[in-house]
């Protein structure tokens, strides 16, 4: 999984075990995302590297990253239902959702005002 940020000059790259990394637009690692969304799926010491299939990572194009009035503008989804929405790669507070679904992909609106979520019921397993 991979998404650009809105600056264009940031990239975030997501691993099989869930962990999300941020590269500078030279290739060079800046640092891995701590996803505090991940409460109540897995131990504090797995926020790094959770273990948990991601099913997307997008970021609204136009977001404004580190503005404190920022709306919520990157997404990242795990197939087990979680999704995380941030204000930017460094938010402390996130909105955490449990979808109740298995999840295959995410993606903004061209506005930034809606977000789809794929994926299918935990019923039909």
């Amino acid at each position: 999984m991979i998404a650009w940020s809105p600056s264009s000059k940031e990239l975030l790259i997501g691993s099989n075990q869930g962990e999300v990394f941020m590269y500078d637009e030279n290739g060079d690692l800046l640092h891995q995302l701590r996803l505090q969304g991940l409460q109540r799926v897995v131990e504090p010491e797995q926020y790094l590297t959770p273990n948990i299939p991601l099913a997307g990572i997008d970021w609204f194009e136009d977001a404004q990253m580190y503005s404190d009035e920022s709306p919520v503008g990157l997404s990242i989804a795990y197939q087990q239902g979680r999704l995380i929405l941030m204000k930017n790669d460094k938010d402390e507070d996130p909105i955490a959702v449990d979808t109740s679904m298995i999840l295959n992909k995410v993606k903004w609106n061209p506005t930034g005002t809606m977000l789809a979520v794929a994926g299918c019921s935990l019923e039909y397993e």
